[in-house]
Formats: C-alpha cells, sequence, structure tokens
C-alpha cells in the first residue's frame, strides 16, 4: 500500500501535549479552523469553549468542515495514535485486498466494478443495501471507500455493535481522505464516544460518551437511552405522547432510527450533517435536542393522526421537509436541557433487574453478519481455484460463530484433486485434525451450477450413524446475484427442534434430518449423488440448491478446516 498520508488540505496532525493543556490546546486549533482570533481574551478556555459551540449551532462552511472533524476528534487521541491508525489502515488494506485484487489506484488496491455492499459489516443495524447508498449519495468510488473502511474496522476492532458506525465513516467520506475516514471512526470508537451511553461511568470530553464499566450489553445502554428520550418527551410533548400511546404506538420505537443512524435517512443529508458536527462536540444531548425539537414542531399534525401508521408517515414525511436553520434553532433554543439530567433518566431505567442481566446466550438463533474478516484460504498443493468467490467467501466468514471468525481456512480435501470418496475424505479429515474443530463443507453442483453447504461445529467424520455437533451449526446457500447490494449468502441456522446436526458412516455424510425424512445436506459414498431438502434441525424450508431441485449430482465437493 502506499505510504500513510499525514495532512489533509492545509490541515497536519497536531502534535498535543498530555495534560491540563491538551483540551485547550485543541478547541484552540478547532476555532482557529472557523476563523476565531481570542487572543487577547483573559479566560480563554471557558470562551473558546463557549465560542466554538455557538459556531458549531449556528453552521460551519463546508470548506472548514474537514479541518474542524479533524481536530474534535483528536481530541480523543494524540497526533502519535492518529499516525499509528493510518499506517495499520494501509497495512490492512494491503492484507485484505492487495492479494486478491489486481487494479490499483494511487497505491491503494480498489474494488472489482460494481462496487458492492453485500459483504460490508453493518455493525447491529439494518443490512447496508440501495437506501443507504441513497441517503448518503455515494458514489461508486465512496461506495468502495466505505465499504473497505467498514470491513476493515471490524477486522481490527472486533466490533459489530455500534448502529451509527455506517452512516458515521459515510459522512467522513465525503470530506475525508479514506485513510482518515479510518482513522477518525477508530479513534472515535477506541474513546467510546459513538452511542456507549452508560450513566454509570464518567463523561468524557464534554460529550458525555462514556464507556461501560458493568457488564451491560450495548443493546440494554441503547433500550435505557431510548427510554430517557421517551421519559424528556412525555415531560416536554405530553399531549403527542398520550396521543401516541393511545394509538399503540411507542415513541421509544419510533425514534429508534434517529439514534441508530444520526437522523441520517429522516433529515435532510446536509440538516443531519449539521447534527453530526454538533453530536462530535456535545454528544448525545444533540439528538436529544433535536428529536424533541421535530415532535414539537409537528405536534399538530401528529394529534390529527387516527392511526400509529399514519403518526410514523407524517412524521417521516415532514421531517423530510425540514429547513435547517428553523429546526436547529428550536433545537437550540429548549432551556433548561441538562445531560445530567439525560444521565438520572438512564440510571433510573437500568435500576430494573432483569434489564441489568446479560441476556442468556441461545446457540443456533440468527446471526447477524456484522462481523467481516478477510479470511486467508490456504491450499498447500496450489492446484486449485476455490469454490467460494470472495464475496461470498467474506459473507460466509462473518456467518460463523465470533470465536472463528478471526480464522483463516486450510484446504483439507477437494474431490477434483483427492478422488471422489467418502473413505477418502474421512481419512484427510482424521489426518489434519478437521474430525473435532470446526469446518466447512462446500459443493458445487453439476445442474444450475449451484453452491451451498454447511458449518459442522465439530467437523467431519464417521460417527457410525450417531448424531454430533452443536447449535453453531448452520447451513448456507451462495446467489449468483449481480446486484451490488443485498445478500449474497444465505444461512439457515439450528431450529431447535431436534439434534441432529451432523451424522455419517461408510455409505454416507449429512448435515440435519427429522421424523420428515429429508435432510438438509447428504451425499453418498462416492460424493456424487447428493440431496437437499426442508429439514426439522435447521431453519430450511426448501432445497439449498438454487433452483430447488432436491436431488442433484456433485461436480466438486470440498472440504476447509479453521485454523
Amino acid at each position: 500500500a502506499s505510504a500513510p498520508p499525514t495532512s489533509v488540505g492545509d490541515h497536519s496532525f497536531r502534535s498535543l501535549v498530555r495534560g491540563p493543556g491538551r483540551a485547550r490546546d485543541s478547541v484552540r486549533s478547532v476555532l482557529y479552523s472557523v476563523g476565531f482570533r481570542g487572543d487577547a481574551i483573559e479566560n480563554p478556555a471557558l470562551e473558546l469553549a463557549q465560542y466554538l459551540k455557538r459556531k458549531l449551532r449556528s453552521g460551519i462552511e463546508r470548506t472548514d468542515r474537514a479541518d474542524v472533524w479533524m481536530d474534535l476528534v483528536t481530541r480523543f487521541g494524540s497526533a502519535e495514535d492518529r499516525r499509528q491508525h493510518v499506517a495499520d489502515y494501509h497495512a490492512a488494506v494491503n492484507e485484505a485486498f492487495g492479494g486478491e485484487l489486481a487494479d490499483c489506484e494511487e497505491g491503494v488496491p480498489i474494488l472489482p466494478p460494481p462496487p458492492s455492499l453485500r459483504w460490508a459489516p453493518a455493525f447491529g443495524g439494518d443490512p447496508l443495501g440501495a437506501d443507504f447508498t441513497k441517503a448518503h449519495g455515494l458514489s461508486a468510488r465512496d461506495l468502495a471507500v466505505v465499504s473497505r473502511v467498514l470491513c476493515t474496522l471490524s477486522s481490527t476492532t472486533c466490533r459489530d455493535d455500534c448502529p451509527p458506525l455506517p452512516d458515521v465513516v459515510a459522512i467522513l467520506t465525503h470530506e475525508l481522505p479514506e485513510a482518515f475516514v479510518f482513522s477518525a471512526a477508530r479513534q472515535l470508537l477506541d474513546s467510546g464516544d459513538l452511542l456507549e451511553w452508560d450513566p454509570h461511568a464518567a463523561p468524557q470530553a464534554r460529550s458525555g460518551v462514556v464507556r461501560p464499566p458493568l457488564p451491560t450489553t450495548r443493546r440494554v445502554i441503547e433500550n435505557s437511552v431510548l427510554a430517557a428520550f421517551a421519559q424528556v418527551a412525555a415531560l416536554r410533548c405530553r399531549s403527542v405522547a398520550l396521543h401516541l400511546e393511545k394509538l399503540g404506538s411507542r415513541i421509544d420505537e419510533i425514534c429508534r432510527s434517529w439514534f441508530h443512524r444520526l437522523f441520517v435517512g429522516t433529515l435532510p443529508y446536509q440538516t443531519a450533517v449539521h447534527v453530526f458536527d454538533c453530536f462530535l462536540l456535545e454528544g448525545a444531548k444533540v439528538l436529544f435536542r433535536v428529536g424533541i425539537a421535530l415532535l414539537q414542531r409537528h405536534q399538530r399534525a401528529l394529534l390529527a393522526c387516527k392511526t400509529a401508521d399514519e403518526a410514523v408517515l407524517v412524521l417521516k414525511t415532514r421531517a423530510q421537509g425540514e429547513h435547517c436553520a428553523g429546526l436547529m434553532a428550536h433545537a437550540f433554543g429548549l432551556r433548561n436541557f441538562k445531560h445530567e439530567t439525560i444521565l438520572k433518566l438512564q440510571r433510573k431505567d437500568l435500576r430494573v433487574p432483569t434489564r441489568l442481566s446479560l441476556p442468556p446466550h441461545e446457540e443456533g438463533t440468527h446471526r447477524s453478519a456484522s462481523s467481516f474478516f478477510v479470511p486467508k484460504l490456504i491450499d498447500s498443493r496450489r492446484e486449485l481455484l476455490a469454490t467460494l468467490d470472495i464475496d461470498s467467501r467474506r459473507q460466509l466468514w462473518a456467518q460463523l460463530p465470533p470465536s472463528e471468525r478471526a480464522k483463516d481456512g486450510v484446504l483439507v480435501y477437494c474431490s477434483l484433486a483427492h478422488g471422489t470418496s467418502l473413505r477418502t475424505l474421512y481419512e484427510m479429515c482424521e489426518t489434519s485434525g478437521a474430525d473435532t474443530r470446526g469446518a466447512i463443507v462446500i459443493v458445487r453442483t453439476l445442474e444450475g451450477v449451484s453452491v451451498f453447504g454447511g458449518y459442522s461445529s465439530a467437523g467431519v467424520r464417521n460417527s457410525r450413524g450417531e448424531p454430533y455437533g452443536t447449535g453453531e451449526s448452520f447451513l448456507f446457500a451462495c446467489s449468483e446475484s449481480d446486484s451490488f447490494v443485498g445478500p449474497a449468502v444465505r444461512a439457515y441456522g439450528w431450529s431447535k427442534q431436534n439434534c441432529l446436526f451432523a451424522h455419517g458412516d461408510s455409505s454416507y455424510w449429512a448435515m440435519g434430518g427429522g421424523r420428515s425424512g429429508g435432510y438438509g445436506l447428504w451425499f453418498d459414498d462416492e460424493l456424487y449423488r447428493g440431496s437437499s431438502a426442508r429439514c426439522e434441525t435447521f431453519e430450511l424450508s426448501e432445497s439449498l440448491h438454487a433452483e430447488g431441485k432436491e436431488h442433484f449430482r456433485c461436480l466438486v465437493v470440498e472440504v476447509w478446516m479453521l485454523r
């Protein structure tokens, strides 16, 4: 990859001295970038902070936005941290894409056209697709940048629970170079300054966003924030709250997307970016202000609604037509809006015992494809092309159990190289250790060139017909869609109706089964004939075959061991 850049336009990384003066120096540099020259004031710290808040609330020029964002984010780390992030990003991109893609631009590998969001992690939010692209007005190049940054963030931070992150990365992409987008997002994640909001920890950098000291899930904390917003709305928009409750709707559910996406897709895009400017400085309180302002400004229209669906539609339509200056003036004109009040309401909600405990782990439940890992597929013979393309491979790895996602795939068996024999497959799996550890079985059929398979949490072996494995096992099917959005790999997890995860003997190997007599995936002893049908073990309602065929002939069968 190319050498990491060191500046954005006239903005260079400032060496901030750690200590009491560091925040003041950072704030001063932000103000200089927006035109403040207050060197003569006697108490600069307070004046600088107040001027900066007023400037961001009233709006900054787009030409100043890159400098302001960089300085605001720099509050959470030193210049050395940022340089290291940029260097790490170039190394990660080079490792992830450099060996797979031939085209390069300025030394950084780019995605093959058309750019794809199919395998980009959503970090716990809604899957990224055409609506996401349209909301941000992303060009093909911007789309590729967002995809690369999100994948690298997931791989380097092991985070999959920050729904606002994709929108934050897309917003930053419009103003910052790619490596700086990664660095800014990484620094915000490391500081806990994106929707962590644990009220039991000390606030950081005036934003009120804090790291959770308790073993409380992010979803529990998020629910406490939404509950706090609902209580604030009940106080400041009482008539609207009572009317929506009468219609069977809840304010915390209506506003969930506001907090998940920082109002992207709800407000006009430039207004959402203005909200983001203020959010970087003031944190969660800005989202509360804007949300309350929306409810108050459209109170009359909401009270006239006869159904909950109508209320949601009215609020969505009117929010899209909001004028930025009017909405922001209303939001920041709200009096007695203190962050301490929000924290107090959160603590009250978290004191409920059921909300403090971790939800029980349920094996086999639906896994969100929000984590990303670029797997290395190791073929010691170097004779084969992987059955799965790069797109499908990354999505498949995102479906694996968290403990397996950071492992590479080692080719244990391939029918093209080792012969079509189930006995040989068993022997090679036993020799390599793939008979007891997680393994992926992939088949490509002769009919329709369909690709599908399964993940066996306990490997592939001759169990003499006895079932083995755990609820982490699942089946999957790959689509050959040419669209640049939408899922390419569909996973079918455990249905909890029985435990026939995997089983086999000298005459067959299969995954799934049940009273219906069908197998989710089945091969004969020659690995030539197979079948796939609805089964009770997995949430599979039809054959894995792309054309819905129950019986098929195998072109290639592969077993990949995770290591």
